[in-house]
């Protein structure tokens, strides 16, 4: 039985690293991603986002045009240059403040999360969740590619979530979701912007954000 699994582009990853993967990104690991809808939760009070077609429009723009874009860029920078330099750019690229206080509070959970199971691989605390996540898998000796398409696909999978409890879709709408966004996160694993392309044009996520800081009523926090 092998235990190298060989990826698009040529990237591998040996069982063991896999599996560290998948339970860092599980939506078991105490990062509390149930807690965070990334502004979905006003954009379905909006009517911005009511069916499964919106639902996988939506995603698309937030990936390939919004925070996902920009957070590749940031991740994949982690193998190349000074953390604290990343860690800094992750958060000036935080279009609100809700949204900074998601990254926030997540990186530095996984961050203590991460400790308690392997202390070797810890990264320092304080992080942006993106720049935590690739700091860790750095040093464990997981390459780019794998790691950024197990964390875009882990983002689309807490977005996806919580639209299924917003809006609400049911779990098959949730499935294919998820299913449609597959080529956009291994497009963008497989070819991260540059630190000088850097850029987001999902302005609606933006508008959607700033507006979920004053809905009447809220089940999640971002």
């Amino acid at each position: 039985m092998g235990t190298t699994t060989e990826g698009e582009g040529g990237a591998c990853i040996d069982a063991g690293r896999l599996i560290r993967l998948q339970t860092w990104l599980s939506p078991g690991f105490p990062i509390s991603s149930y807690a965070f809808s990334h502004g979905l939760e006003a954009a379905v009070e909006l009517g911005w986002v009511r069916t499964r077609a919106q639902l996988i429009a939506w995603l698309d723009g937030v990936v390939t045009r919004g925070s996902g874009r920009v957070d590749a860029g940031l991740f994949a920078a982690v193998w190349d240059h000074d953390l604290g330099s990343i860690a800094s750019l992750a958060r000036a690229w935080r279009s609100t403040s809700e949204l900074a206080h998601e990254a926030e509070l997540q990186g530095d959970a996984f961050a203590r999360a991460v400790a308690a199971g392997w202390p070797q691989f810890q990264p320092p605390r304080g992080l942006p969740l993106p720049v935590a996540v690739a700091a860790t898998a750095k040093a464990a000796g997981i390459a780019c590619q794998p790691a950024l398409a197990a964390y875009l696909a882990a983002f689309v999978g807490a977005m996806v979530s919580a639209a299924v409890r917003a809006v609400p879709l049911g779990q098959s709408d949730g499935v294919a979701a998820q299913a449609a966004l597959e080529p956009a996160v291994l497009a963008l694993a497989a070819a991260p912007p540059a630190l000088d392309s850097l850029g987001s044009g999902a302005i609606a996520l933006d508008f959607a954000s700033m507006a979920h800081e004053t809905l009447s009523t809220r089940v999640f926090r971002t």
